[in-house]
């Protein structure tokens, strides 16, 4: 069982690091800035993430944030939502 992860504070980097390990998927972005943005973004308060897998967590967080995440050929696949 994995322990969830601590939002408060973190980029969406550290968070989709984490979710890729747990999950056993490479984690791909679309481009370089999609991934120095999410080195940027941090986030501010906490959602309760006990009890979902990695995949429900990310489903979950990044509703709430400026990324789209694509769970594809082993692999979670980030990009930004405004570089259609």
């Amino acid at each position: 069982v994995s322990q969830p992860f601590s939002l408060e504070g973190q980029s969406v980097l550290a968070f989709l690091e984490w979710a890729a390990d747990e999950s056993g998927r490479e984690l791909t972005f679309a481009d370089s800035a999609a991934r120095l943005s999410a080195g940027y973004t941090r986030f501010s308060g906490e959602i309760d993430l006990r009890g979902l897998d990695p995949e429900q967590a990310v489903s979950t967080v990044m509703s709430t944030t400026r990324f789209e995440v694509t769970a594809l050929d082993g692999a979670l696949r980030v990009k930004r939502r405004d570089s259609e």
